[in-house]
């Protein structure tokens, strides 16, 4: 889990939650502005084109869409990989589509267009029961609290969240048994195309472009069908207008938009996005039709909002479940790492081998066997495509994933492997060891750069700090051994803390780092100047074995020997401010509570029965034993 203090990846993982929340919100923007659009298009009242081209158009544009995507993003030839089985499970995704669209127009016979507007919202729930029962994912009580909320928004905005000038504000449903019954089987059918969908996006280790292409190409196939099969009054064309034109380019994109949310996240998400649109609808509508908004429409508002609150994710539901489990090693796994998307796990084992899965089911993808000649120790991804592996011997390799080999491999320290970490740049690649050493791999030039001076005890986590300028190593002493970039061969400075041992190490900011010792406390260290703040969490007599970081800085996981992980709110130390002056603390004192749950606060029973009191703000249980305490560049 070194990949944590990747400064390289905090940034592109801001950078693609950036790019995930414009894609979301341009798709509620274009769900929102369908009907406004369509509306623009009418003549005299009526549409003047055939839905049945419309369709077909934003089929083909989809189509030639992904197959563009598709050859500006070709790395290497698919041919060799492919087969008709990858392309068949699509035929009945786009027949279910088709199926359910051909629905909609029959189901207006049976009601009136209001009630199919209103009963429509249905379609949540039974993507929701579809999804949970399918996919088999667990939705605890608050998430299906959250999506009947989105359900009542739906159906309180379809009552009557718009009205225009001169009209009453009641309205009056009418539908048939026939309808009742059309309207369940369009709920499943969209619940089912949507989930099934998602199955097949995420079952296979293919391009999502190439997998837009088999869903794209049936789904032009059957609509052709169907409009030759119903017959076309008129030109294929006929009644188009730039206003046509932008709901087929709009309508294409967004189709995109959602596979990507299918593959990368759920159709939960997807759900979320269509009442989102409401709020764009409703401003739309108000803008250019002259339209006023009513009660109902702030009720939905309220709703769509406590929705999202409920729904957002949380530590505190009691609703943690595990979602699967891997035998594939033989032997005991030593670490596991996740890719920089997210979507795939890393992980190395005693056995030698390296295998690397899909995060979502856990299926495996890649597999390594015999990669290193000593048993593995660590796994660090580097970028899409590169990763490197340290053993129990001291030899390091990097893999690239596009050749299936090593690009990189040697052996310069002498015992095993405990962490690695890289440049911003994943340029610089450096590797902590067991026999004290910190070794330092140029990996554009694929070479062995230098060993730095052996420190006392093992070195046993190392991490970058003060944007890249500061490398802070761990050793088994209890030790923090700092070094200047591009000074690798003597530390700079070190810093002795009141702790057995320095088992692992992740940096929370640019100057704090979380420490898991052989005491079971997890300490905050504050790096330059050396200082620390106070105790995190705890595993109780337990060492601890691994830390990682969430990627927003608000969480803190941990494992330890007691066969926990437990997750920590270390929120609070990012604003946290360290200056030079150390406030004299009594020798031998406790350690200051960051937490709720860290030894020493409240919650701590036997906390009002110590002696000592609390050491004040900025004080520590260590000082610093080197060369100065400041930082030296």
């Amino acid at each position: 889990m070194g990949m944590f203090g990747n400064a390289a990846g905090s940034a592109n993982r801001l950078l693609q939650r950036g790019q995930w929340a414009l894609m979301l919100l341009l798709s509620v923007a274009i769900y929102g502005s369908h009907a406004p659009l369509l509306t623009l298009c009418k003549v005299d009242g009526a549409i003047p084109f055939s839905s049945t081209s419309v369709v077909v158009l934003v089929e083909l544009t989809k189509l030639a869409l992904s197959l563009l995507f598709l050859l500006a993003g070709a790395r290497e030839p698919l041919g060799a990989a492919l087969s008709w089985r990858h392309a068949a499970p699509f035929a009945l995704s786009a027949l279910l589509y088709a199926a359910n669209n051909n629905l909609v127009v029959h189901m207006q016979l049976f009601m009136d267009p209001s009630t199919f507007q209103v009963l429509s919202n249905l379609k949540i729930v039974s993507t929701a029961l579809l999804y949970s029962l399918l996919l088999r994912r667990r939705l605890g009580s608050r998430r299906w609290l959250a999506l009947l909320l989105l359900l009542a928004a739906g159906v309180t905005y379809s009552c009557g969240g718009l009205r225009g000038h001169g009209h009453p504000g009641g309205m009056r449903l009418h539908v048939t048994p026939v309808g009742l019954l059309l309207l369940s089987v369009y709920c499943l059918i969209s619940g089912l195309s949507a989930v099934y969908t998602e199955a097949i996006l995420k079952s296979q280790a293919l391009p999502l472009s190439l997998q837009n292409i088999f869903l794209y190409f049936f789904g032009v196939l059957l609509n052709l069908l169907g409009s030759v099969w119903s017959g076309m009054e008129g030109g294929f064309l006929e009644g188009f207008s730039p206003w046509v034109l932008l709901v087929v380019l709009s309508q294409a994109l967004n189709g995109l938009i959602m596979s990507v949310v299918m593959k990368h996240s759920s159709n939960i998400t997807r759900l979320f996005v269509i009442s989102c649109s409401i709020l764009v609808n409703a401003l739309l509508s108000v803008v250019l039709f002259n339209l006023q908004l009513t009660l109902l429409f702030f009720m939905a508002v309220a709703c769509i909002g406590l929705a999202v609150y409920l729904y957002s994710y949380s530590c505190t539901e009691g609703e943690n479940r595990q979602l699967w489990s891997s035998g594939h090693h033989l032997k005991s796994c030593r670490d596991v790492a996740f890719s920089q998307d997210g979507q795939k796990l890393f992980t190395v084992s005693k056995d030698k081998a390296i295998h690397i899965l899909t995060a979502e089911e856990g299926r495996l993808e890649t597999r390594f066997p015999k990669a290193h000649e000593s048993a593995l120790n660590c796994v660090l991804p580097i970028d899409a495509h590169i990763f490197a592996t340290g053993d129990d011997g001291g030899a390091v390799k990097v893999w690239d994933l596009r050749r299936g080999s090593a690009i990189l491999e040697a052996r310069q320290q002498e015992e095993y492997i405990s962490a690695m970490a890289v440049d911003g740049n994943g340029k610089i690649l450096l590797t902590a060891s067991g026999d004290g050493t910190l070794g330092v791999f140029n990996m554009k030039r694929r070479r062995f750069e230098l060993l730095s001076e052996p420190q006392n005890g093992d070195l046993t986590s190392v991490v970058l700090m003060k944007r890249g300028r500061k490398v802070a190593c761990g050793s088994s002493e209890g030790t923090i051994y700092l070094f200047n970039w591009d000074g690798f061969g003597a530390a700079s400075d070190r810093f002795a803390l009141r702790a057995e041992t320095i088992d692992c190490m992740v940096p929370v900011t640019d100057s704090i780092v979380c420490v898991g010792s052989l005491d079971g406390v997890i300490r905050a260290v504050n790096v330059l100047p050396n200082r620390v703040l106070g105790c995190v969490g705890q595993h109780l007599g337990e060492p601890i074995e691994q830390l990682a970081v969430a990627a927003d800085g608000k969480l803190l996981a941990s494992s330890g020997h007691d066969q926990k992980v437990k997750f920590w709110d270390v929120s609070a130390l990012g604003s946290m401010v360290v200056d030079d002056y150390r406030r004299k603390k009594k020798k031998g004192g406790p350690l200051r509570a960051l937490s709720s749950k860290a030894l020493g606060s409240g919650e701590d029973f036997f906390a009002d029965l110590r002696d000592e009191a609390e050491p004040e703000e900025g004080a520590g249980d260590g000082g610093g034993s080197g060369d100065s305490d400041t930082d030296s560049d």
